[in-house]
């Protein structure tokens, strides 16, 4: 006897998955609002120009302070921070990121 697929979506039927919500603080690393209050004015502001800001920049400064906390590899971020690739790109170019050997520099 074949089992039955009563009730299974069929499968052209594509799921997707709603973004997990946060509750206010989930993590140890999360800022409280007195931190955040400190913390803002010393990023830059917003660009007036493009798309606007799909994530909460204090969302991306929580994911930062958990990924120095945990030590966890950026694609093992939880799911309910922003995206990883978003929280890698506000940290600046990658130019500025990357690890130099110290020392001299080596002529080309």
């Amino acid at each position: 006897m074949a089992p039955t697929t009563e009730g299974a979506p069929s499968p052209s039927v594509k799921r997707t998955r709603k973004p997990r919500s946060k509750p206010a603080k989930c993590y140890s690393t999360d800022l409280t609002d007195a931190q955040w209050s400190l913390i803002e004015p010393l990023l830059p502001p917003p660009a007036t120009s493009g798309r606007a800001e799909k994530h909460p920049r204090r969302e991306i400064v929580n994911a930062i302070l958990y990924l120095g906390r945990a030590g966890c590899a950026w694609r093992l971020l939880p799911k309910c921070f922003p995206p990883w690739e978003t929280v890698y790109e506000a940290l600046g170019p990658v130019e500025e990121r990357r690890h130099r050997r110290p020392g001299p520099r080596r002529a080309a």
